[in-house]
This record gives C-alpha cells, structure tokens and sequence, in this order.
C-alpha cells in the first residue's frame, strides 16, 4: 500500500522556488488538514524548525 505524507514547512514559513507566495491561513491549514484526512494522508512531515507549525498542527488536528 503507498503511504503519502503532506509536508507542513510552508505552514510556518516562505518555503521554496516562489518565496512570494503568502503562507497559508489558519482556516486554510484546517481545510487542508480535514481533507487529507478524508483521503487518509495521515503522516504530516514537520519539524521544530517550521517556526509554530508543530502548535498549529496540534490545535487545528489534535489527536487524530
């Protein structure tokens, strides 16, 4: 079975080619969050150093 992970640095930060790009909101995150849920993404690849990603995860996601 292929497991997919969402990658959470642009969550946090300005990440990548088009650093011009604004940074998700937090219902936007939420959204994002709950759909790749229902399509059973449930790793998120995050790290300390996304600035409050990690919080953010465990406020919009919780224990699920």
């Amino acid at each position: 079975m292929l497991k997919l992970a969402l990658g959470t640095v642009q969550w946090g930060q300005k990440y990548g080619l088009d650093t011009n790009t604004k940074m998700p909101t937090y219902n936007e995150i939420g959204d994002i969050a709950k759909t790749s849920l229902e399509k059973n993404i449930c790793f998120l690849d995050t790290s300390q150093n996304y600035n409050n990603v990690e919080r953010l995860i465990g406020e919009i996601v919780g224990s699920k």
